[in-house]
């Protein structure tokens, strides 16, 4: 789970004006009703499961259009409360956009807080031609060295797209112009990022305990 950074707030005032919105809950729910019916129902078949491994356990990874750059490496996390890309890649991507502070520190990639670097609006496809969809997305920068994904999918662009994920079933799906677009994750990936995260988490942790050992 990552949270914290600019989502709902970037200060304790403005936390506290997003919590207090849901003080109105009668209308907040009249108007997500009327919201969803606007939408195709999204629903998974066997069909859905076709050349994928069976009884897998893999994280969902896609490509997504970030830029105008086809991003690989983007990792669908509902956990995450910010959408967040590496500044290795943002930086790739030469992108002439201007980047915000953001003084809210996010928790969860190694455990303790990090400060990310900034936060920068960039437009994202998602989809298959033509269900394909463009919205724009507010991620937060952080240094490469906390992850091994480019690109982590956090609740914020899932809702900005009302897309609904499965792992099980490898895939992103997502309304678009009154069908249903979809993205397909790729195993491959998924595997090869897990490894090298778990990686990544026993040098930390070995590295803890050799500044721990020097401390002594």
């Amino acid at each position: 789970m990552i949270s914290g950074g600019p989502t709902g707030g970037d200060t304790h005032r403005a936390r506290r004006r997003y919590l207090g919105n849901l003080k109105n809950d009668h209308e907040v729910r009249q108007i997500s009703a009327m919201k969803c019916r606007q939408y195709p129902t999204i629903s998974f078949g066997p069909e859905d499961e076709a050349n994928l491994d069976d009884f897998h356990c893999d994280p969902l990874l896609i490509t997504i259009n970030v830029g105008g750059y086809d991003v690989a490496r983007a990792f669908v996390d509902s956990g995450s409360s910010v959408d967040v890309i590496s500044y290795e890649c943002f930086q790739q991507m030469e992108l002439d956009l201007p980047i915000f502070p953001v003084t809210t520190p996010i928790f969860g990639f190694t455990g303790g807080s990090l400060t990310p670097i900034g936060q920068v609006k960039i437009p994202v496809t998602l989809g298959i031609p033509p269900r394909t969809r463009t919205q724009t997305v507010n991620f937060v920068i952080v240094e490469g060295s906390s992850t091994s994904y480019n690109i982590v999918v956090g609740r914020p662009m899932m809702h900005i797209f009302r897309t609904i994920p499965s792992t099980i079933h490898q895939k992103l799906k997502f309304p678009v112009d009154g069908v249903i677009g979809e993205v397909r994750g790729d195993q491959a990936q998924s595997r090869s990022c897990y490894v090298e995260m778990v990686k990544m988490a026993e040098k930390g942790r070995r590295d803890t305990f050799t500044k721990e050992d020097l401390g002594d």
